[in-house]
């Protein structure tokens, strides 16, 4: 991944156009709400927060899923607005080939770096 980013370094800015915001909203909200995750984290996780003489639990499992909902749309928010400016910053050609080149190399750094300590970690196994 990062050798295939430093490789095609600021190539994206003349292949792509922007596309339907309407469509990525639909895609993302699609993907959201039919990811079996969410379901299996919320029926696993929620009902030890549920206090049955505290009233009617479908109401404390409703509340519970909107503080979610509020809480996961605060930091939600944030991502859109720096990626937005992000966005319009990395339009420079400039900009976006050291960009492309400082992301690929990190990742690329970090899978060496993973690489070698797996390598270690065989030969300290190997050894005893």
């Amino acid at each position: 991944l990062g050798w295939t980013v430093v490789r095609h370094r600021g190539a994206a800015d003349d292949q792509q156009e922007p596309g339907p915001q309407r469509g990525a909203f639909v895609s993302g909200l699609l993907t959201n709400l039919l990811n079996p995750k969410a379901l299996l984290f919320f029926v696993s996780l929620v009902p030890q927060f549920l206090r049955p003489e505290a009233g009617a639990t479908p109401v404390q499992f409703l509340a519970l899923g909107i503080v979610d909902i509020v809480f996961g749309f605060l930091p939600w928010t944030l991502v859109i607005m720096v990626g937005s400016r992000l966005s319009t910053w990395l339009a420079d050609r400039r900009r976006r080939t050291r960009w492309d080149l400082g992301t690929g190399g990190l990742l690329v750094g970090v899978g060496a770096m993973l690489t070698g300590s797996s390598i270690v970690e065989a030969v300290r196994a190997a050894r005893g």
